[in-house]
Protein backbone atom coordinates (compact mmCIF):
# COMPACT_ATOMS: atom_id res chain seq x y z
CA UNK A 1 0.00 0.00 0.00
CA UNK A 2 1.70 3.25 -1.19
CA UNK A 3 5.08 1.18 -1.59
CA UNK A 4 4.85 -0.04 1.76
CA UNK A 5 4.79 -3.56 2.99
CA UNK A 6 1.41 -5.05 4.50
CA UNK A 7 2.37 -6.22 7.83
CA UNK A 8 -1.28 -7.10 10.07
CA UNK A 9 -4.71 -7.65 8.84
CA UNK A 10 -6.89 -5.67 11.32
CA UNK A 11 -10.28 -5.82 12.97
CA UNK A 12 -12.64 -7.50 10.52
CA UNK A 13 -10.42 -6.41 7.96
CA UNK A 14 -12.71 -8.78 5.13
CA UNK A 15 -14.59 -9.56 7.52
CA UNK A 16 -18.69 -10.98 6.20
CA UNK A 17 -17.38 -11.04 2.28
CA UNK A 18 -19.78 -13.33 0.68
CA UNK A 19 -17.13 -13.20 -2.88
CA UNK A 20 -13.68 -13.84 -1.85
CA UNK A 21 -12.97 -17.52 -2.47
CA UNK A 22 -9.39 -17.55 -2.10
CA UNK A 23 -7.05 -15.80 -0.24
CA UNK A 24 -2.66 -15.80 -0.62
CA UNK A 25 -0.83 -13.76 1.85
CA UNK A 26 2.30 -11.87 1.30
CA UNK A 27 5.28 -13.44 2.91
CA UNK A 28 5.19 -9.89 4.94
CA UNK A 29 1.88 -10.34 7.00
CA UNK A 30 3.09 -11.07 10.48
CA UNK A 31 -0.68 -10.61 12.50
CA UNK A 32 -4.07 -11.40 11.37
CA UNK A 33 -6.02 -9.33 13.56
CA UNK A 34 -9.62 -10.60 15.77
CA UNK A 35 -12.52 -11.52 12.84
CA UNK A 36 -10.12 -10.47 10.30
CA UNK A 37 -11.72 -13.21 8.00
CA UNK A 38 -14.51 -14.42 9.89
CA UNK A 39 -18.08 -14.67 8.13
CA UNK A 40 -16.33 -15.07 5.14
CA UNK A 41 -18.60 -17.71 3.16
CA UNK A 42 -17.06 -18.54 0.33
CA UNK A 43 -13.46 -18.98 1.16
CA UNK A 44 -12.24 -22.00 0.74
CA UNK A 45 -8.63 -21.71 0.05
CA UNK A 46 -6.22 -19.67 2.32
CA UNK A 47 -2.15 -19.64 2.11
CA UNK A 48 -1.27 -17.91 5.60
CA UNK A 49 1.88 -16.10 5.35
CA UNK A 50 5.35 -17.64 6.36
CA UNK A 51 6.06 -14.86 8.71
CA UNK A 52 2.32 -15.13 10.16
CA UNK A 53 2.93 -15.02 14.19
CA UNK A 54 -0.37 -14.53 15.96
CA UNK A 55 -3.89 -15.20 14.37
CA UNK A 56 -6.22 -13.33 16.62
CA UNK A 57 -9.72 -14.34 17.96
CA UNK A 58 -12.24 -15.69 15.71
CA UNK A 59 -10.14 -14.23 12.58
CA UNK A 60 -11.24 -17.60 10.53
CA UNK A 61 -14.61 -17.98 12.75
CA UNK A 62 -17.44 -19.61 10.02
CA UNK A 63 -15.16 -19.61 7.25
CA UNK A 64 -16.14 -22.95 5.14
CA UNK A 65 -12.60 -24.45 3.93
CA UNK A 66 -11.97 -28.04 5.10
CA UNK A 67 -7.96 -27.79 5.62
CA UNK A 68 -5.47 -24.79 6.37
CA UNK A 69 -1.52 -24.87 6.16
CA UNK A 70 -0.22 -23.40 9.67
CA UNK A 71 3.10 -21.57 9.45
CA UNK A 72 5.94 -23.25 10.92
CA UNK A 73 6.81 -19.57 13.14
CA UNK A 74 2.91 -19.58 14.16
CA UNK A 75 3.01 -18.46 18.06
CA UNK A 76 0.27 -17.56 18.89
CA UNK A 77 -3.99 -19.20 18.11
CA UNK A 78 -6.23 -17.04 19.80
CA UNK A 79 -9.54 -18.21 21.20
CA UNK A 80 -12.39 -19.08 19.21
CA UNK A 81 -10.10 -18.76 16.15
CA UNK A 82 -11.29 -21.56 13.89
CA UNK A 83 -14.78 -21.49 15.55
CA UNK A 84 -17.45 -22.90 13.40
CA UNK A 85 -15.26 -23.67 10.81
CA UNK A 86 -17.91 -26.68 10.08
CA UNK A 87 -15.74 -28.22 7.09
CA UNK A 88 -12.69 -28.03 8.53
CA UNK A 89 -11.01 -31.62 8.67
CA UNK A 90 -7.51 -31.65 9.02
CA UNK A 91 -4.79 -29.12 11.10
CA UNK A 92 -1.53 -29.41 11.82
CA UNK A 93 -0.39 -27.30 15.11
CA UNK A 94 3.48 -26.61 14.34
CA UNK A 95 6.45 -27.35 16.73
CA UNK A 96 6.54 -22.98 17.38
CA UNK A 97 2.63 -22.81 18.83
CA UNK A 98 3.32 -21.45 22.14
CA UNK A 99 -0.55 -20.22 23.26
CA UNK A 100 -3.97 -21.87 21.90
CA UNK A 101 -6.90 -19.92 23.60
CA UNK A 102 -10.22 -20.87 24.87
CA UNK A 103 -12.22 -22.39 22.04
CA UNK A 104 -10.06 -22.09 19.59
CA UNK A 105 -11.33 -25.09 17.36
CA UNK A 106 -15.30 -24.74 18.99
CA UNK A 107 -18.08 -25.92 16.75
CA UNK A 108 -15.48 -27.81 14.18
CA UNK A 109 -18.03 -30.72 14.12
CA UNK A 110 -15.85 -32.55 10.77
CA UNK A 111 -12.49 -31.72 12.32
CA UNK A 112 -11.36 -35.20 13.05
CA UNK A 113 -7.42 -35.05 12.51
CA UNK A 114 -5.91 -32.61 14.52
CA UNK A 115 -2.12 -33.55 15.29
CA UNK A 116 0.13 -31.40 17.37
CA UNK A 117 3.73 -31.90 15.88
CA UNK A 118 5.99 -33.57 18.21
CA UNK A 119 8.97 -31.20 19.31
CA UNK A 120 6.17 -28.71 20.45
CA UNK A 121 7.14 -28.07 24.04
CA UNK A 122 3.66 -26.62 25.07
CA UNK A 123 0.72 -29.44 23.68
CA UNK A 124 0.32 -32.75 22.31
CA UNK A 125 -2.26 -34.57 20.60
CA UNK A 126 -3.59 -38.07 21.12
CA UNK A 127 -5.71 -39.79 18.00
CA UNK A 128 -7.14 -36.51 17.42
CA UNK A 129 -7.48 -34.75 21.19
CA UNK A 130 -5.82 -31.46 21.96
CA UNK A 131 -3.76 -31.63 25.12
CA UNK A 132 -1.52 -29.49 27.22
CA UNK A 133 2.43 -30.82 27.24
CA UNK A 134 1.27 -32.17 30.69
CA UNK A 135 -1.86 -34.02 29.70
CA UNK A 136 -3.69 -32.76 32.29
CA UNK A 137 -6.11 -30.16 30.76
CA UNK A 138 -8.21 -31.13 27.51
CA UNK A 139 -8.83 -27.81 25.13
CA UNK A 140 -10.16 -29.98 22.10
CA UNK A 141 -12.22 -33.21 21.81
CA UNK A 142 -13.31 -34.70 18.41
CA UNK A 143 -16.97 -34.51 17.81
CA UNK A 144 -17.00 -38.16 16.28
CA UNK A 145 -14.67 -39.88 18.89
CA UNK A 146 -16.80 -41.35 22.28
CA UNK A 147 -15.60 -39.50 25.19
CA UNK A 148 -13.63 -41.04 27.68
CA UNK A 149 -11.82 -38.83 30.26
CA UNK A 150 -8.28 -40.22 30.80
CA UNK A 151 -6.93 -40.84 34.50
CA UNK A 152 -4.60 -37.55 35.71
CA UNK A 153 -7.01 -35.25 34.05
CA UNK A 154 -6.94 -31.92 35.93
CA UNK A 155 -9.16 -29.53 33.63
CA UNK A 156 -11.87 -29.70 31.13
CA UNK A 157 -11.29 -26.79 28.68
CA UNK A 158 -14.68 -24.65 27.35
CA UNK A 159 -16.40 -26.00 24.51
CA UNK A 160 -14.49 -29.30 25.06
CA UNK A 161 -16.97 -32.08 24.27
CA UNK A 162 -19.81 -29.73 23.44
CA UNK A 163 -22.26 -31.47 20.86
CA UNK A 164 -20.32 -34.82 21.02
CA UNK A 165 -22.15 -36.82 18.28
CA UNK A 166 -20.48 -40.06 19.55
CA UNK A 167 -22.19 -40.05 23.35
CA UNK A 168 -25.17 -40.36 21.71
CA UNK A 169 -24.39 -44.23 21.21
CA UNK A 170 -22.40 -44.02 24.84
CA UNK A 171 -23.59 -45.53 28.22
CA UNK A 172 -26.55 -42.48 29.49
CA UNK A 173 -24.18 -42.50 33.00
CA UNK A 174 -20.55 -40.42 33.01
CA UNK A 175 -18.10 -40.36 35.81
CA UNK A 176 -15.48 -37.51 35.86
CA UNK A 177 -12.02 -39.20 37.30
CA UNK A 178 -10.95 -38.72 40.61
CA UNK A 179 -8.44 -35.96 39.50
CA UNK A 180 -10.69 -33.28 37.44
CA UNK A 181 -11.34 -30.28 39.43
CA UNK A 182 -12.44 -27.51 36.91
CA UNK A 183 -14.97 -27.86 33.84
CA UNK A 184 -15.25 -25.42 31.56
CA UNK A 185 -18.27 -23.06 30.43
CA UNK A 186 -20.68 -25.26 27.97
CA UNK A 187 -17.89 -28.27 28.40
CA UNK A 188 -20.78 -30.58 27.95
CA UNK A 189 -23.55 -29.08 26.24
CA UNK A 190 -25.64 -30.93 23.64
CA UNK A 191 -24.19 -34.08 25.08
CA UNK A 192 -26.89 -37.08 25.26
CA UNK A 193 -25.75 -38.39 28.79
CA UNK A 194 -28.57 -38.55 31.35
CA UNK A 195 -26.18 -38.65 34.24
CA UNK A 196 -22.65 -36.83 34.97
CA UNK A 197 -21.49 -38.26 38.68
CA UNK A 198 -19.25 -35.39 39.89
CA UNK A 199 -15.78 -36.07 41.77
CA UNK A 200 -15.45 -34.87 45.26
CA UNK A 201 -12.20 -32.83 44.14
CA UNK A 202 -14.51 -30.69 41.60
CA UNK A 203 -13.56 -27.21 42.15
CA UNK A 204 -15.71 -25.33 39.69
CA UNK A 205 -17.74 -25.75 36.67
Amino acid sequence: LGGCPVVGLGYRAVADSDLMTSVTMSHTVKNIGNYAFSSCNALRNVELSSGVTNIGYYAFGECPFSTIDLPSGLATIAGSCFASCYNLEQLLIPASVRSIGDGAFRYCSELRNLIVDADNQFYLSDEGALYDKSKETILFWPKQKPIVIPDGVRDIGPYVFYGNFASQGQSTCLTLPSSVTNVGQLAFQYCSFREITLNEGLVSI
